[in-house]
């Protein structure tokens, strides 16, 4: 479970920034094409499963205290990750961030960017900038959004899936 004002942080830090059309968290927010209704989304899976066979985690680094693969793994059984290959460190399968400032300058060069699933600006400066820049904790809150900003983007309910 993950907190909605943290999701949709995480969903602008990925890909609203891209888009000259928003200039605030908040006007990105407001034209997500998603239900808002996040608690929804967990009641479909009620369709196929009882309550009893979940097992519902809290997507914070103070309760995973390891990465969320080692988390799962533990989950299902798996201690010892020998024999498994550790994907290549880049952007693509590392998703340890950039600081605030860096993904200030990613928006102020937005207008360089194709769609917001063209990466290779993030992956210039993710391959090209010190660790000084990159986050230390992923889940470490950006601070985009002010404590009002956040209270209005999680209508109803806190969480959500994922």
């Amino acid at each position: 479970m993950r907190r909605q004002d943290l999701l949709y942080e995480s969903f602008w830090k990925h890909w609203g920034h891209k888009n000259t059309k928003y200039q605030t968290i908040p006007d990105y927010i407001a034209d997500l094409d998603v239900d808002k209704d996040h608690l929804k989304y967990l009641r479909n899976w009620f369709k196929y499963f009882s309550p009893g066979q979940f097992i519902v985690r809290i997507y914070e680094k103070s309760c995973i205290r390891d990465d969320v693969v080692n988390d799962l793994l533990k989950i299902v059984g798996i201690y010892d990750k020998t024999g498994f290959a550790d994907p290549p460190d880049n952007n693509l399968n590392v998703n340890a961030g950039l600081k605030p400032e860096v993904v200030g300058i990613l928006i102020l060069c937005n207008h360089l960017v194709n769609d917001r699933n063209d990466h290779k600006l993030l992956n210039m400066m993710y391959s090209s900038l010190s660790d000084r820049y990159k986050k230390r904790n992923p889940f470490e809150n950006y601070g985009f959004l002010t404590h009002d900003e956040r209270k209005r983007s999680s209508p109803g309910s806190t969480s959500q899936t994922g």
